[in-house]
């Protein structure tokens, strides 16, 4: 091994080094970072977790990173931490918030001095989510949509005061209301004439 003090020198400057990523191997979670003028081989990448939970956020072309290396060789560096400079700033000022920002628009924010979150996606954007069971409790549910659709088994709503209101309201099937047919129920003690019916036939 050398231990010249040339040697020792160079090894001592490579510890730490700080880079650009310049190419990322996503299959086998490896980046090239390029250090004063000069580019890596491939490294291995730092991930949040990788446990019992695993987080998968990979670093990307021009991003500013740290590269350690406990040998200070190079080539067995890690690479870890995002920095940011001109070509990539910090997207908030804001010491009162948990922010997430995608490159296509798409940003996820906490506020916890107002306790507010906002998720913000794209127009084009889907989102899914899969469960044997959903529960929402909230003082006040809203929804704006142009259009709404329920695909279910069974359909029910308890509430002290139900309001629907539309231009045009559509229904489909046999439309039952207190146990009685809509659409095909009698009515008792029926005249002609200006009369009105009396109540339905149980």
């Amino acid at each position: 091994m050398n231990t010249s003090p040339i040697e020792n020198e160079r090894r001592l400057q490579s510890f730490i080094n700080r880079g650009i990523v310049t190419d990322v191997d996503h299959a086998n979670a490896r980046c090239r970072v390029q250090i004063d003028g000069l580019e890596t081989d491939w490294l291995k990448f730092s991930a949040a977790r990788i446990g019992k939970v695993k987080i998968w956020n990979p670093p990307c072309v021009g991003e500013q990173v740290l590269v350690i290396s406990e040998t200070g060789e190079l080539s067995t560096g890690l690479v870890t931490t995002s920095f940011d400079y001109d070509d990539q700033p910090m997207p908030s000022a804001n010491a009162d918030t948990f922010e997430i920002h995608c490159d296509d628009g798409a940003t996820f924010i906490y506020n916890h001095a107002t306790h507010n979150l906002g998720v913000t996606l794209p127009d084009d954007s889907t989102t899914t989510l899969v469960s044997s069971r959903v529960q929402i409790s909230a003082s006040d549910i809203s929804f704006d949509c142009n259009n709404f659709d329920v695909n279910c088994e069974s359909y029910s709503i308890g509430c002290q005061s139900y309001t629907l209101n539309g231009k045009t309201i559509n229904q489909n099937g046999k439309l039952v209301i207190n146990d009685q047919p809509y659409l095909d129920h009698g009515h008792k003690n029926v005249k002609s004439g200006s009369d009105t019916t009396g109540g339905v036939n149980a």
